[in-house]
């Protein structure tokens, strides 16, 4: 019997990067569950509803930050 895959839960204001975690943690054997923030903050999503409905193992908000690397060593 196969095991079933960990739930993810991932928040974050950006839907474009909720797309990108959700794959990156699919393609690595996991299921990710994701929400807007804006969702939770307007009321459109209820959080207890959300983590009822999907029982997570893991909930997390992601950040990722794009590093532009500057100076004279730079090119």
């Amino acid at each position: 019997m196969e095991a079933k895959p960990r739930i993810v839960a991932i928040f974050n204001t950006n839907a474009e990067v909720l797309e990108l975690v959700r794959e990156s943690l699919q393609q690595a054997g996991f299921q990710a569950v994701m929400a807007h923030i804006d969702d939770l903050k307007r009321g459109r999503l209820d959080m207890i509803q959300f983590v009822e409905e999907h029982n997570p193992d893991v909930m997390s908000t992601t950040s990722l930050r794009r590093t532009i690397p500057t100076g004279p060593s730079c090119g």
